[in-house]
């Protein structure tokens, strides 16, 4: 797992050194737990990096990855109280943002998310929302995000995020 991370981190910067006509964007965001998740989990934070290139005028693509912690609550189950841990991943994304207008933006992405800690492996996940740019170098915006595995959802959430671009 620890090389995985750092390949993927090497390939962002690596891609970004490559073609000078792209845009960082970093991003804070905070979360929802929904579906099943919300049992387990209260909500989640997290932080993202992405270095998008400009296909067109109005869509730009790259690779982005950034670190979540979901946060654990307590739960019950036949009169017994269970404490759980809180569980952080690392997702790995191609992210896609598309201009709608000067200052909303649809965007997305596919990838992998890695648990990080005593959770093994990882999962494919996915994210969808929209944004406003409220600023050149900041918007602000609301998402989906899913972690999917074994024919069901992991943990899903709502997010608000805010994002610097330089």
């Amino acid at each position: 797992m620890k090389k995985l991370f750092l390949f993927s981190i090497l390939s962002i910067f690596a891609i970004g050194g490559i073609h000078a006509q792209g845009n960082f964007e970093a991003s804070a965001n905070v979360g929802l737990i929904v579906g099943d998740a919300s049992d387990f989990f209260s909500f989640k934070a997290g932080i993202s990096v992405a270095y998008l290139f400009e296909v067109s005028d109005e869509f730009q693509v790259g690779p982005e990855i950034g670190y979540d912690n979901y946060f654990a609550k307590d739960f019950s189950a036949g009169g017994i109280t269970f404490k759980t841990d809180d569980v952080g991943v690392v997702p790995i994304l191609a992210k896609l943002k598309y201009s709608l207008s000067d200052k909303f933006n649809a965007r997305g992405g596919v990838g992998y998310a890695v648990f990080t800690g005593d959770g093994d492996g990882g999962e494919f996940t996915w994210k969808l929302g929209g944004s406003y740019e409220f600023t050149d170098d900041w918007e602000v915006g609301l998402g989906y995000n899913s972690i999917n595995g074994d024919g069901g959802e992991y943990a899903a959430g709502i997010n608000a995020f805010l994002t610097a671009t330089f």
